[in-house]
């Protein structure tokens, strides 16, 4: 019995070692239960002499050579014995790690033809995840160039209330503005900065009035996800500015993070839009 354990706990730390199959391991497991009972049952009629191999009732247990036989077997059984309390204790001191490996899934690519752009990676390309966004700034639609700052601040307040949503992993403001700059097509420029959506906009001053243009891109191929429209009076800027933003964050974080198609109504204020996502 303690041989076999023995054999087993050597096999358990050599096998693997060696490249071994785990059928291996089952294989040499199920022959030490087939023969157990056979070994048990021979060890019960036989016993091993000086003379050789004989049968229990043959044996003269007060001789000499036996009892000497019986001291050294004795002294084997004793061995095995603590040998099988080293290996326990040591198997609890320094149990066996249980390494778990980060691996990110790669694929490759498809090629994507028709209205959905094409997409041409190379093989073994990161997967982005699918809750990651990239905020570009804001185009200023308007002749004054003044406007140019509220665009640029539009952008980034997005940005911030995009960031403390939980779930929805968000670029940096230095990376995707430098992103933006840097390229026209801001699609081409995502790969990269591996995400899954970029948000783009613009926005217009007319007759006292602001209108915000946002729109939600799928970065692998371009498709529009979502796009909406909304129009404030300019008196009141920065609260103009915390409305817009809140609404635009409440759509996308709905679009990305709950599914939600453009056409479906969320049921909530775009001004309590940042209540629903609290850091």
């Amino acid at each position: 019995m303690v041989t076999s354990w023995l054999i087993l706990q050597a096999a358990d730390l050599l096998f693997p070692a060696l490249s071994i199959q785990d059928w291996a391991f089952q294989l040499l497991l199920g022959l030490l239960l087939l023969f157990f009972l056979p070994a048990l049952i021979f060890s019960w009629v036989y016993e091993m002499t000086p003379e050789g191999l004989k049968r229990e009732k043959d044996v003269d247990h007060d001789s000499a050579e036996m009892i000497a036989s019986g001291i050294k077997i004795n002294k084997v059984i004793a061995v095995l014995l603590a040998l099988a309390i080293v290996v326990v204790g040591l198997d609890r001191l320094f149990p066996e790690p249980h390494w778990q490996l980060a691996t990110t899934p790669c694929v490759e690519s498809p090629e994507l033809n028709g209205s959905e752009g094409a997409l041409s990676e190379s093989k073994g390309l990161a997967l982005p995840p699918g809750q990651s966004i990239a905020v570009f700034p804001f185009v200023n639609r308007s002749d004054d160039a003044g406007n140019e700052h509220f665009s640029s601040s539009m952008a980034e307040q997005v940005l911030n209330l995009l960031s403390q949503v939980p779930g929805l992993q968000v670029t940096s403001r230095s990376s995707a503005f430098a992103s933006a700059e840097q390229l026209a097509d801001p699609v081409a420029f995502t790969r990269p900065l591996n995400v899954a959506s970029i948000l783009e906009g613009s926005v217009q001053h007319d007759a006292g009035q602001i209108r915000v243009t946002a729109q939600l891109i799928d970065a692998g191929s371009g498709r529009l996800l979502w796009s909406e429209t909304y129009d404030r009076p300019e008196g009141h800027i920065f609260l103009a500015q915390d409305e817009l933003a809140a609404a635009i964050v409440d759509r996308v974080a709905a679009v990305l993070l709950v599914g939600l198609l453009p056409s479906e109504e969320i049921g909530v204020d775009p001004a309590d839009a940042v209540a629903m996502h609290p850091p």
